[in-house]
């Protein structure tokens, strides 16, 4: 009669012993899925919607609706209604429909900055519209481009602007 008692204890132990280990690799599964979902950064969510509609909400902008071009670490390039628009990556408060894909970014993307981009826009399409993170709109063309900062040639005065206060640039897509 002992012996049956203890088979029946070892039995019943050894069972909790195997749900107890169960429980534990399904938490060590999700930590591990959390752990590389954090790994995740949001350009690189976005650039796996490259030539998708997006509809991005810009601090101090409003909402831009149009299809996502190109995205590189501090600024993404998306085009609509015949616009090029340059967006500030750390300016973007709200995305939707972002899926847990991403595209890693190649060698170009990892080193392209605004300064690059504003380089580029200057030696084709000079006429721009900067709006600034304190609500400002500035209309210009590039005329020289610094480190840090860049100067808009207006039809008034040469104004210079930093890089990293540029929420929005917008050019023609002509």
């Amino acid at each position: 009669m002992e012996n049956s008692f203890l088979s029946q204890l070892e039995r019943n132990l050894e069972v909790q012993a195997a749900g107890i280990l169960a429980v534990h690799r399904e938490d060590l599964a999700l930590a591990q899925a959390r752990g590389e979902l954090a790994q995740l950064q949001l350009v690189d969510r976005l650039r796996a919607k490259i030539n998708t509609e997006v509809r991005l909400k810009v601090i101090s902008f409003g909402v831009i609706n149009g299809t996502l071009t190109q995205v590189y670490q501090d600024h993404l390039l998306l085009e609509g209604n015949s616009q090029l628009w340059m967006i500030d990556i750390f300016s973007l408060r709200l995305l939707t429909k972002l899926e847990r894909s991403i595209q890693k970014p190649n060698i170009i993307e990892k080193n392209w900055t605004k300064i690059s981009s504003f380089r580029d826009w200057m030696g084709h399409y000079s006429a721009i519209n900067v709006y600034t993170s304190d609500g400002d709109i500035t209309s210009g063309n590039l005329h020289k481009l610094y480190k840090d900062h860049f100067e808009l040639k207006t039809s008034s005065d040469v104004i210079s602007i930093y890089y990293h206060d540029t929420v929005v640039a917008q050019r023609s897509n002509d």
